[in-house]
């Protein structure tokens, strides 16, 4: 999937839990869903792995990190449908893009 905010992801499992790996703007990130929450991070180093980031490593400015939770139950983010996670996915990018300097 990509569109016009540099953008480009897949899905790498569609449940327990949902997983997508991609790009913004040149930088890899990582989201999962799983029990109850979502979580994007990015890794604003190009060559570091989001999957090894977090948001402790976001005040040393290694990452850009949301997290969010899924309503409907102990397990709805788990079985998050694909559509939703891909629009929380877009949002996060949304929200990334706007938070870099001009």
């Amino acid at each position: 999937m990509s569109d016009a905010l540099s953008l480009e992801f897949e899905f790498i499992s569609a449940m327990a839990p949902v997983q997508a790996e991609g790009m913004v703007a040149g930088c890899p990130f990582y989201f999962r869903a799983r029990t109850q929450k979502w979580e994007f991070t990015l890794a604003q180093n190009p060559s570091d792995d989001p999957v090894e980031l977090g948001p402790e490593d976001v005040s040393r400015g290694a990452a850009w990190y949301r997290t969010g939770e899924v309503a409907g139950g102990p397990f709805a983010a788990s079985y998050l449908p694909l559509d939703e996670a891909a629009s929380i996915i877009r949002d996060c990018a949304r929200e990334y893009i706007s938070d870099l300097p001009p």
